[in-house]
């Protein structure tokens, strides 16, 4: 009955919302709304790369879920535009 009496319930932290912007999800999505639009190569395969960094620093706790599939989206459709020859 003692062991009853000290459990909580598990909370998990709270993401501090005035935590500074994740930089790599920002040059990914800058990058590969730039290498889409100007139809840069050089934007989209550093786009790709900082897609890459944001992964590998993903941390589940203070992730921005939205952020990180845009930046992953915008980084894919920006080299599949690229290479992608044009008609005519």
């Amino acid at each position: 009955m003692k062991n009853a009496d000290r459990r909580r319930p598990l909370q998990r932290p709270m993401a501090n919302p005035d935590a500074p912007p994740d930089l790599y999800a920002m040059a990914a999505l800058g990058l590969g709304m730039l290498g889409m639009c100007m139809r840069m190569r050089l934007a989209v395969w550093a786009a790709c790369f900082s897609c890459l960094g944001l992964l590998s620093n993903l941390s589940s706790q203070t992730c921005d879920w939205k952020q990180v599939v845009c930046s992953i989206t915008f980084s894919v459709s920006g080299l599949v535009i690229s290479y992608v020859p044009q008609p005519g």
